[in-house]
């Protein structure tokens, strides 16, 4: 419940901040590289260690990449062919 409070917060913060004109046009393109480029990364770094491998799951889930990646050329044949 938090974070919907939280997210609340910083879409009026932006609102306000935007109707007063108190940050650049080009505020978002600079934040979203932000988030892509460094917050993303981060916090995939910080829950990584919390994932315990599977050795079912990542048999199943190897096998049916590999069925994907094996079948791509016959798909993409059959879609030139029209």
């Amino acid at each position: 419940m938090d974070n919907i409070i939280l997210l609340g917060v910083c879409l009026a913060a932006g609102i306000l901040l935007r109707h007063f004109r108190l940050v650049p046009e080009t505020t978002h393109l600079g934040l979203n590289a932000f988030i892509i480029n460094i917050s993303l990364p981060a916090l995939t770094l910080n829950l990584i260690h919390q994932i315990h491998p599977n050795p079912p799951l990542a048999t199943e889930n190897l096998v049916k990449n590999w069925g994907i990646a094996a079948t791509s050329p016959v798909d993409n044949f059959r879609i030139q062919q029209y």
